[in-house]
């Protein structure tokens, strides 16, 4: 699919369900390949970027990225569509991956049409949503679940660090896959939730499994959440709110400001594949940030101020702005300031706020203050 040589600009797809390894993939193509392009950007996770910022700004991210010095001498964000923008780009051949993109504007804002690309440059889109895909005129890769052997062995690693278990413990393992269904997140939750345990307690959080009604991932993964003991359920929720892709030293000292065993339970979070760490930084899978996001949220659906924890535009211009009473629930704000509205704030906005612990106001790219 990949044809290196080809003069044509493709638009190449990677399709799936969450969890069974498209932005792995997406990544090792990026790595393996970007050394033969003019210019390349990998997107990490487009739709949670979009959930804090806008299309314009992710715009202007890959404009910066792949024109460098020329375009930041700009000093202004200029749109693709503008003709000397289109005339640098042109020349340029290009490696451009966007990653979990799940709505067809993005794919026509960011990246089309294709013939303002140098010719041979490759665009890859991974989506969970075949009809996005589609609608890009992408030729789709659908990455294949597991097989039963290579999702046993992948259990296996994780539950019993590699080494082969006994008969008794096979059973479990058998049955602990077919729960994972060949996917490779669930099977890593699942084997790292079963680590170290008797067969008792293994047979036990099956149990819990087979009393699901509804098997989908996320409640699967619920399972390894609520296996975590107190401390380490709220490190969790607040990386998966606030923490993703940031510096593991300083998430542990922020954290541990808070009275929380950080160093502890980041270390128990990475042993039960919750997270993992990798050239010092905190990353999560998406599936399972969008879990413990969940999770903040049923604290109380309607009204923001009644939750732990605010990280989403809408609702802390919400709280801050409006006499809501007492926010007593809050403990933690995070707002992305970057192409934000003005926000007026009361006197009296953060003195109802008597359990809050971590405010942060932030702008990613750079442009505003």
């Amino acid at each position: 699919m990949l044809c290196l040589e080809s003069k044509d600009v493709r638009i190449l797809g990677i399709w799936e369900m969450g969890g069974i390894g498209k932005t792995t993939l997406a990544r090792k193509i990026f790595k393996r390949i970007s050394s033969q392009f003019h210019s390349s950007y990998f997107g990490q996770n487009v739709r949670e970027k979009l959930e804090k910022s806008t299309l314009d700004s992710l715009q202007h991210e890959i404009l910066s990225e792949l024109l460098g010095k020329e375009y930041s001498d700009l000093g202004m964000p200029i749109n693709i569509s503008s003709s000397f923008i289109r005339k640098w780009i042109m020349r340029k051949k290009v490696l451009i991956v966007l990653d979990d993109v799940n709505d067809s504007e993005q794919i026509d804002f960011l990246v089309r049409p294709r013939d303002i690309y140098g010719p041979g440059s490759i665009i890859i889109i991974t989506s969970r949503d075949k009809q996005i895909l589609n609608y890009g005129n992408a030729n789709i890769y659908e990455v294949k679940e597991l097989n039963s052997d290579d999702a046993l062995k992948l259990f296996i690693l994780h539950a019993f660090k590699g080494n082969p278990p006994a008969e008794a413990l096979m059973e479990v393992a058998r049955m602990a896959v077919e729960y994972g269904r060949g996917n490779p997140l669930a099977l890593k939750v699942l084997g790292s939730t079963l680590y170290d345990k008797s067969i008792e307690e293994c047979r036990d959080h099956l149990r819990k499994l087979e009393n699901i009604s509804d098997k989908k991932l996320q409640n699967i993964l619920r399972i390894s959440f609520d296996d975590l003991d107190d401390d380490e359920k709220e490190i969790f929720l607040d990386i998966a709110c606030f923490f993703k892709w940031e510096d593991k030293n300083e998430v542990e000292s922020i954290l541990s400001s808070f009275g929380r065993s950080a160093i502890i339970g980041i270390r128990v979070l990475q042993d039960k594949s919750l997270i993992t760490v990798s050239n010092k930084q905190i990353e999560m899978h998406d599936l399972l940030q969008q879990m413990g996001r969940d999770i903040v949220r049923q604290e109380c659906i309607k009204n923001p101020e009644y939750r732990s924890r605010l990280w989403i535009p809408q609702d802390i211009y919400r709280v801050l702005t409006k006499d809501l009473g007492r926010s007593i629930s809050v403990k933690s704000i995070s707002l992305d300031m970057s192409d934000s509205r003005d926000m007026e704030l009361s006197s009296t906005a953060f003195k109802r706020m008597r359990k809050l612990k971590f405010l942060r106001f932030y702008s990613p790219y750079g442009h505003q203050q």
